[in-house]
């Protein structure tokens, strides 16, 4: 059948630094929205009704990324993504994909609601599946697009379906004072998205399987779906474990705290993420290589880990209280340890995006392979020692170890040398591991030792950033407006 195009959207034209920016501020607005809804639903539900909140959104998460065959990434990675037929392939894959989620979903309602002690949440994850099935339906245009660094037509989407979701989600817990409501807000959020991404997309929606697209998209996608549960298990086997061993009221105070850093990084990792695969595939098809590009990327997330860890250390305690009550209230020690723990996490977007970019995507399922054998070897810890501390830090350990295995793996992949980047998580981790450690002993008594180390990590954090001086003039560059004026101060 065939394609039928539609005007593209205005602005389309408009120069990639531009429409990057345009990119960046909706995710941060995206990300302010969710933000502002989960403070919402914390002051009004409070953190029991938070915790078995945060069952329901793990379940999901669990299914989605058991699902996540990327093959909308899929069109922006590969040589042949504009082709129509692919498109279509991607949507039937896209559609079974929803099928397959609302099922799992339904199948598993009673065992989920079983393993955390909780039976009478098993109707709402019954509910729960049609989110998923109408998610299944939208149009994959929206990526497409993003071959030529255009980027607006999913900022239109994004900041459709979050609005949505935040207006409908608060005003059902306000009704209803029930965890419940982030069953309807994502429905509307899927709603939302649907109609959204239908209304941008320049070509018409079609559904195909095409042999000769259906078999690279299945081979891509592959190793990125068998990664899923173990991707689950290493990135947010922390809150399963925390929820059915520690307690659930414990969950919501563990997942609130965890909002503060994981949404910024979440928003920054998507922005790299999303922007760097067009840029750094590029260079592979034309240059056969992309080793400089990769690495330029990997300090950029080393220096952002930096600053989110670090400023969550320092602002966690305080902004707690005050968004979500003093009923949220956790120890400095874990506060510090959650911000090293989703830190970590956040560098090792930097390794999953460039296997993708570089079309190694078993390279990513080795990786969460090494994470999940890391927490397997800290349960029988957890186990006999179930508090907060004992797991995030245990956890934050077998992540970064698995961090530095990860660089390993990129740079094999990339045939260079087998530490390069090593340097620039090293110094990183080791600035927040200083900071942390010596706030923690200055709490305890005002020992010598904390001050110390205090200054040791702050010695070290100045000398990294005029090492790497560069990136940072170029980061600061990016921002608008204020950018340009920062770096002409600093020469």
């Amino acid at each position: 059948m065939a394609v039928q195009h539609r005007c593209p959207l205005k602005g389309s034209r408009m120069a990639a630094p531009g429409r990057n920016r345009i990119y960046m501020a909706s995710i941060v607005f995206c990300q302010v929205i969710v933000f502002l809804r989960y403070v919402a639903l914390a002051r009004i539900l409070g953190p029991d009704q938070v915790g078995l909140m945060s069952i329901l959104v793990l379940t999901a998460s669990l299914f989605e990324l058991i699902t996540d065959f990327s093959v909308d990434r899929y069109l922006v990675v590969s040589p042949k993504g504009d082709d129509p037929r692919m498109q279509r392939v991607s949507h039937g894959i896209t559609v079974v994909r929803g099928v397959l989620i609302a099922g799992m979903m339904l199948v598993s309602a009673i065992p989920v609601a079983q393993l955390y002690g909780e039976p009478s949440i098993y109707p709402s994850l019954m509910v729960l599946a049609v989110y998923p099935l109408i998610a299944g339906f939208v149009h994959n245009d929206v990526r497409t697009v993003q071959r030529n660094m255009n980027f607006t037509p999913e900022a239109i989407v994004n900041i459709s379906a979050e609005c949505v979701a935040f207006v409908v989600t608060v005003a059902t817990a306000f009704v209803t004072q029930s965890y419940t409501a982030i069953v309807v807000g994502l429905i509307a959020r899927s709603i939302a998205q649907l109609i959204a991404t239908h209304a941008v997309a320049h070509r018409r929606y079609e559904i195909g399987f095409d042999r000769d697209y259906l078999r690279p998209m299945v081979l891509f996608a592959l190793p990125l779906s068998l990664n899923g549960l173990l991707l689950y298990a290493s990135g947010q086997g922390d809150r399963l474990v925390v929820g059915s061993l520690v307690g659930t009221r414990e969950l919501g105070l563990y997942a609130s705290t965890l909002l503060l850093i994981l949404y910024p990084s979440s928003m920054v990792g998507r922005f790299f993420m999303n922007t760097a695969l067009p840029t750094i595939s590029k260079t592979v098809w034309s240059e056969g290589g992309a080793g400089d590009s990769v690495h330029r990327l990997g300090v950029r997330f080393a220096l952002w880990t930096l600053a989110m860890a670090l400023g969550f250390a320092i602002v966690a305690p305080f902004a707690v209280p005050v968004l979500y009550g003093a009923a949220f209230q956790l120890p400095l020690v874990v506060i510090g340890l959650i911000g090293m723990l989703q830190g970590t996490r956040f560098a090792q977007q930097w390794l999953g995006t460039s296997f993708m970019a570089i079309d190694r995507t078993r390279g990513t399922l080795t990786l969460n392979i090494v994470r999940i054998v890391g927490v397997l070897l800290c349960l029988p810890i957890i186990i006999a020692h179930p508090t907060l501390t004992v797991v995030v830090s245990t956890v934050f350990a077998a992540e970064a170890a698995a961090l530095f295995i990860g660089i390993v793996l990129v740079n094999r992949a990339m045939k260079v040398r087998w530490y390069r980047g090593m340097g620039n998580f090293g110094a990183i981790l080791l600035i927040l591991i200083l900071f942390n450690a010596g706030v923690a002993l200055m709490m305890e008594g005002g020992q010598a030792t904390g001050p110390a180390l205090l200054a040791a990590s702050l010695i070290l954090m100045i000398g990294w950033l005029i090492y790497r001086r560069t990136i940072i003039l170029d980061e600061l560059s990016a921002l608008p407006v204020i950018g340009p004026r920062l770096i002409a101060r600093l020469r």
